[in-house]
């Protein structure tokens, strides 16, 4: 088993390398979206900003649904990007002082550190006792975790298509 600290690229690909330019701008204006105003993210109201960047909202979406990167609802909103959960989750990471995301699962709310490449704090619990855990990672090393018993347990992403598979 590996620690934290241990876990390379092999554990944890670059999601950014498994996207192509429009995937990824569209990816960072949903995830932007998602920490200026939390919940659900209408396509429309990011239309603007896509067709800016030359990006076509609903056929890029789609390559995200497909390549299991993103959560759209029948009435069409988007409630996850990943790492991110439009839907409040047991795993809120905050940054900045006050802002704050949710994270699909308990692994993504780390990842939520180096996806935005900031300081943070997490709020969690465990699925299994429900017991409180908080972890706070600072310049991209984890300074804290209580309770110091907290353990994680990590499946690596390379042999998944569908990474929600592995919460």
């Amino acid at each position: 088993m590996k620690t934290f600290d241990q876990l390379d690229e092999r554990d944890a690909p670059n999601i950014h390398s498994m996207l192509n330019d429009e995937e990824n701008k569209l990816r960072s204006i949903l995830l932007n979206r998602m920490i200026q105003a939390p919940g659900a993210v209408d396509p429309s109201g990011i239309a603007t900003e896509a067709n800016d960047a030359g990006i076509n909202v609903s056929s890029i979406l789609k390559r995200l649904q497909h390549k299991g990167l993103a959560a759209v609802q029948d009435d069409g909103s988007i409630t996850g990007v990943y790492p991110f959960s439009a839907i409040p989750t047991n795993h809120r990471v905050q940054f900045d002082s006050r802002k704050s995301v949710y994270a699909m699962c308990a692994i993504d709310s780390l990842g939520i550190a180096y996806e935005l490449k900031k300081d943070v704090a997490i709020f969690s619990s465990c699925s299994h006792c429900k017991r409180h855990i908080f972890i706070e990672i600072v310049e991209g090393k984890v300074q804290m975790v209580k309770p110091e018993t907290t353990l994680a347990l990590h499946v690596s992403l390379s042999a998944y298509k569908d990474w929600a598979s592995t919460c």
